[in-house]
């Protein structure tokens, strides 16, 4: 979960690793885009899925 309850879609390092977080709520409606977006990091693809404010943001961290 993020802190502002939007989600996020990213790549870690040389995208082997591709996380997706913080899908509660209203951004259980927004799945399919983030798996579409995934489908399109994987093969590093440069799409308007991938140019989603979603994909790659800065997450807000929790506070201690």
């Amino acid at each position: 979960m993020t802190l502002d309850l939007t989600p996020v879609v990213g790549c870690l390092g040389d995208r082997r690793a591709i996380y997706r977080l913080g899908c509660i709520g209203y951004g259980v409606s927004t799945t399919h885009q983030n798996a579409v977006a995934i489908v399109d990091l994987l093969p590093e693809r440069q799409t308007e899925n991938t140019a989603c404010p979603l994909v790659n943001r800065r997450v807000i961290s929790w506070p201690p």
